[in-house]
C-alpha cells in the first residue's frame, strides 16, 4: 500500500495527516486480527484488511483518490506527484533494484545515445576493460525470491 499527498508542516492545520491516517488504519486492521481467534494466516490477514489501506493519494485540496500505485506515469496520482528516475533506471537496472552484483558485457559505443570522440572511448575502455554491467541479465549469484514480498 503506497499513500501519497501534498506535503504537511508539522503544526499545520487542516489537510490530510498521513501519518496519523496511517496509524489509525493500522489500529484498525491489527484491531480486526485480534478480535479473530481463528488460526493466523494469510487468509485471515486480507480477509481483516480494512478497505481504506489501499494504493492512494490525495490533492492539495485533501480529495482522496484510490488508484494502483504505478512507475509508468498514467494515473491522477502520478500526474499531482510524478515518480522521477535515477541513473540506474536511466542505465537499464530494474525497477525491483535487486541486482547486487552485475553481469559483465563488453563496452559497445553504437549502444549509447551519444557520440563520443576518440579520447573518451579510450578512457572509458581502459576504467572498463572487464567490461560494464548487463542489466538485461540476472545478478551474478542471483536467485530466485522464496515467498517473501507477498501482496494482499
Amino acid at each position: 500500500m503506497i499513500w501519497v499527498g501534498p506535503p504537511r508542516e508539522r503544526n499545520q492545520t487542516g489537510g490530510v495527516d498521513l501519518a496519523a491516517l496511517a496509524l489509525d488504519t493500522m489500529n484498525k486492521w491489527l484491531d480486526n486480527l485480534a478480535a479473530d481467534k481463528s488460526p493466523l494466516s494469510t487468509a485471515r490477514v486480507v480477509r481483516h484488511k480494512p478497505a481504506e489501506a489501499a494504493d492512494a493519494c490525495w490533492d492539495p485540496a485533501g480529495k482522496k483518490i484510490v488508484e494502483a500505485a504505478s512507475f509508468d506515469g498514467k494515473g491522477e496520482c502520478n500526474k499531482l506527484y510524478p515518480v522521477h528516475s535515477e541513473p540506474r533506471l536511466v542505465a537499464g537496472a530494474p525497477l525491483t533494484n535487486d541486482i547486487i552484483k552485475c553481469q559483465l558485457k563488453p563496452v559497445n559505443f553504437a549502444g549509447y545515445k551519444v557520440k563520443f570522440t576518440d579520447a573518451q572511448k579510450a578512457r572509458m575502455t581502459a576504467l572498463y576493460s572487464a567490461g560494464v554491467c548487463d542489466l538485461s541479465k540476472p545478478g551474478v549469484g542471483q536467485g530466485p525470491i522464496k515467498g517473501t514480498y507477498r501482496r494482499y
